[in-house]
């Protein structure tokens, strides 16, 4: 009659742990929400003098549903939020001053998860002059010095 007992209970506990296997909440048939994917747009150039203005534009997707939404920061303050394509902002470097600026984007799909994506602009202070070459085929020797007004 033990036997017959402890037959009995083994069965039993092997049946309950089937039966808890099988009712598991993160069974590998559901289907598992990817995140957004983002993607910002690089600027010709990451240095800009002060009084650009500069448009930063953003991609983003989401492989298994929508975005519901891709906001814009500067500094770590929202300074634009949209819901439709094409997703950018009009960066005016007068409205932040000079020094470094990250810029971040954040996509959010429609089930709430969000990727991030960022980049730096430095924004010199005073106006900032590029010499390519000389003009009109002026030939310059090392240590010459040109006035620029």
């Amino acid at each position: 009659m033990l036997k017959n007992v402890i037959l009995s209970l083994a069965i039993i506990f092997t049946l309950a742990i089937l039966f808890l296997s099988c009712s598991n909440d993160n069974s590998p048939n559901e289907p598992v929400n990817k995140y957004p994917y983002l993607q910002i747009n690089l600027p010709d150039s990451l240095e800009f003098g002060l009084g650009a203005e500069i448009r930063i534009s953003a991609e983003a997707s989401d492989e298994d549903g929508s975005i519901s939404k891709v906001e814009f920061f500067v500094n770590a303050s929202s300074v634009k939020s949209m819901t439709e394509s094409p997703y950018f902002y009009d960066f005016i470097t007068t409205e932040f001053g000079a020094g470094e600026h990250i810029i971040k984007a954040v996509a959010t799909d429609d089930s709430g998860d969000e990727s991030e994506d960022e980049i730096t602009l430095i924004v010199s202070a005073g106006n900032k002059i590029t010499m390519i070459s000389p003009l009109g085929g002026e030939i310059w020797g090392f240590g010459t010095t040109k006035t620029v007004l």
